[in-house]
């Protein structure tokens, strides 16, 4: 006897739904919020998901599925963003809305783009706004910038007021390339389940220098990108934390217990 799909309990067309969803967003790499670093940390790009194009796919092929899929909180947990061209600031703000107070992965690249127009910006200035009122529910954040084009830090401080403290109480994974340092930290950086900050560029060893002790002591993985006058300070430093099993550098490389 055969059964039509729509006939099926929501309960299973809802488990159909995330195994599509995951299959889509799934790398070589397993876990997309993974603490482990098993790969060269300044390859970033790799952790990176080719899109979000299943959950057009799934919610325009009838009412049913549109319903089952946008209810569920566990299909809008992972937001991935890679165009020069954004998708609407207001399909941005629904997916985030639509994953309520369940723990969200945020992937952001914008493609390079020589001299980005004022509007260009603008649009990217307001993403990061609208990111940054769910930092309280977001698992990990990955953000990698062009070589050139955009005005990194002014997008930073967007996300990431500076002379304010910075409170993310569930982010695990922090992920960050960018070229040049943030120009005003924040007055402190407190993520208390941190377990890995990873980046390219000056600015993973800037936020390791505002973290809260707590932060810090959460804290497994670090791979950053000194520059001459932070290496041999953040080593030290890093290096005494009971908790950190695995430190990396562009050029140098310590492991510890």
């Amino acid at each position: 006897m055969s059964i039509h799909i729509n006939n099926l309990p929501v309960e299973l067309l809802d488990n159909i739904f995330s195994l599509a969803i995951s299959e889509e967003h799934c790398n070589e790499y397993g876990s997309l919020h993974t603490t482990d670093l098993v790969r060269p940390f300044w390859d970033l790009h790799s952790l990176i998901p080719t899109s979000n194009s299943v959950h057009a796919s799934i919610m325009g092929v009838c009412p049913l599925w549109k319903l089952v899929l946008g209810s569920g909180a566990v299909h809008w947990t992972t937001l991935v963003i890679t165009k020069a061209s954004l998708p609407s600031i207001a399909r941005v703000a629904r997916w985030l809305l639509r994953s309520k107070s369940a723990p969200i992965d945020i992937f952001v690249k914008p493609l390079p783009v020589q001299n980005p127009t004022p509007v260009q910006f603008e649009e990217w200035s307001i993403l990061f706004s609208t990111l940054a009122c769910h930092l309280h529910h977001v698992r990990s954040l990955l953000v990698v910038f062009p070589d050139e084009g955009y005005n990194c830090t002014a997008l930073y401080d967007t996300i990431f007021p500076p002379r304010m403290m910075v409170h993310v109480p569930r982010l695990e994974s922090l992920r960050i390339g960018c070229w040049v340092p943030i120009s005003h930290l924040p007055r402190g950086f407190h993520a208390p389940a941190l377990k890995c900050l990873e980046g390219i560029g000056p600015v993973a060893g800037q936020i390791y220098s505002i973290m809260t002790r707590k932060s810090r002591a959460s804290l497994i993985s670090f791979a950053f990108e000194p520059t001459p006058d932070s290496k041999e300070m953040l080593v030290s430093d890093i290096s005494a934390s009971g908790s950190l099993r695995q430190l990396s550098c562009i050029d140098a490389t310590l492991t510890t217990a």
